[in-house]
């Protein structure tokens, strides 16, 4: 009896398992574009919701979220390295870092150390072409006193002497690196192309450079840019609106000296010949950047048009067309993307398409990009693809809001750039804008973007095997744009000079 339960009992088990594995199964989708979600119901946070105007000057935006007690300010500042004097390249990351580094009128750097390390702080400092930053993370025990010393930092820095010798040697020997891999060396010369050589969006310090730069130097650059009507603030965490707005305004109020309103950068760039431009070094894959003047500023007509098709043609990761085409089905590549820089109202970033591949095989897998190029100019993409983008940017909207400090910090940049002046409604309309987008959009822009007639190639690899080639493919590196190959120097890390050939 006990033997015939037991049998029946597994029996019905193995019934119900069946029952289950076939619901299941049958409710699967034999492949991935098959399966099928709910629409993504998703609204951004509104940045005027977020965004205070304080009388000592900054703009402040505050998202509160008491369910951590911590505090996140990031202070954005308009002192970028393009307003720095050409002879002095370096001088706005020196000063933004020797904020942190080095020491204030009152207390000494040793001393500003013990000081956030007592706090448990976390102070940090960054500077890029367009603006430099400075980042505190606190409990929101010691927000009182971090503000107070925050504000001491900022406001009287002491840039100690021996602070900024040991910097600018650091600075120094990070230099020599320059030219240790081949993606440096790419970078470094594909600004120099897309932007000519003097440019303050690709100028480099150089040894020189740094030491010439003195304490006076960094005193003047301070009190040119850091003061209060300069910063866009970005603070987050545990807080009480209203008490912290009145703290910052203490804070900013009664600054020690009177800045200036930073001139608008400079938009006269050299792009270089279309040509292909080759720099040799002997590494087993080259590294190729195709770049195109011709593309789009942010707030263009074209914008959400343009951002579909860069998806679509490389930027969309494995589901891109040049992904699919050169490193899928022809296993030519390491990587290989497209780029769309939409993030200056001022002026276009070019439009760029970077690949890694073996030395042999670079001319295949250039001519394959180039057939790709040729595709996405011609036809129209498929509402297939066109729809799959779409779901895909709108699903990744939240990212820029992930967290509380995420949206802060992007209102306070889109405050910083122009973009909230130009377009407050840009993040409420991104999903409206996006759907908009239709494939004749996207083939128009395609045309307008994708202008290989005006397109350089940057090419950092062993030159000889480059131009050697491979026997089972008939295509030569000279065959694209006006096939005119121009050797570039390697440079010397210290000075950016070309360095001697050896004979």
């Amino acid at each position: 009896m006990k033997i015939r339960m037991l049998t029946f009992r597994l029996l019905t088990c193995c019934i119900l398992l069946t029952l289950c594995t076939t619901t299941n199964s049958a409710s699967i989708p034999k492949r991935p574009e098959q399966l099928k979600f709910k629409p993504l119901n998703y609204t951004p946070p509104d940045p005027l919701k977020h965004r205070f105007t304080l009388k000592s000057g900054p703009t402040v935006y505050l998202v509160q979220d008491n369910t951590i007690p911590i505090v996140q300010i990031t202070i954005f500042v308009k002192a970028g390295e393009y307003l720095e004097p050409t002879n002095l390249t370096g001088l706005a990351e020196l000063t933004s870092t020797l904020l942190v580094e080095g020491g204030t009128s009152k207390h000494s750097a040793d001393e500003i150390d013990e000081m956030v390390d007592f706090l448990g702080a976390i102070l940090t400092c960054s500077c890029g072409s367009l603006y430099s930053t400075v980042s505190l993370n606190i409990l929101s025990q010691h927000l009182t006193n971090a503000l107070e010393l925050l504000r001491e930092i900022l406001a009287t820095p002491a840039f100690q002497e021996d602070r900024l010798k040991i910097v600018k040697q650091r600075v120094i020997q990070e230099m020599a690196q320059r030219n240790d891999n081949s993606s440096s060396i790419e970078s470094r010369e594909a600004m120099f192309l897309a932007y000519g050589t003097n440019s303050w969006v690709s100028r480099l310090p150089t040894r020189q450079t740094i030491e010439a730069i003195t304490q006076d130097d960094l005193i003047k650059f301070h009190q040119h840019w850091y003061w209060p009507s300069n910063f866009v603030v970005a603070v987050s965490g545990d807080f009480q609106s209203n008490q912290i707005l009145a703290m910052l305004e203490v804070m900013f109020s009664s600054w020690p000296f009177r800045g200036e309103q930073p001139p608008l950068p400079p938009t006269n760039f050299t792009f270089a010949p279309p040509a292909i431009y080759m720099v040799h070094k002997q590494v087993n894959q080259a590294r190729v950047r195709i770049i195109m003047p011709n593309s789009i500023k942010w707030g263009d007509p074209e914008h959400f048009a343009a951002i579909i098709m860069n998806h679509i043609f490389g930027g969309g990761g494995l589901t891109s067309r040049l992904f699919n085409r050169v490193r899928s089905d022809e296993g030519l590549a390491y990587s290989v993307y497209s780029y769309l820089a939409l993030v200056d109202p001022l002026f276009p970033r070019p439009f760029e398409i970077s690949l890694q591949t073996k030395s042999r095989t670079t001319a295949r897998a250039l001519a394959l990009v180039f057939e790709e190029i040729e595709e996405i100019r011609k036809r129209s993409v498929s509402n297939e693809e066109l729809q799959r983008a779409k779901e895909y940017l709108i699903g990744r909207l939240s990212d820029a809001f992930s967290t509380p400090h995420a949206i802060a910090s992007t209102f306070a940049q889109d405050e910083l750039s122009g973009r909230f002046q130009l377009n407050s409604n840009y993040w409420k309309d991104y999903i409206s804008n996006i759907q908009r987008v239709t494939a004749s959009d996207v083939l128009n822009v395609a045309k307008r973007v994708l202008d290989t007639n005006h397109a350089l190639i940057l090419i950092v690899g062993d030159k000889p095997e480059i131009f050697r080639g491979h026997p089972d493919y008939n295509v030569h590196i000279t065959n694209f744009v006006s096939g005119r190959v121009v050797d570039l120097p390697l440079r010397d890390p210290f000075t950016l000079l070309p360095i001697p050939e050896t004979k």
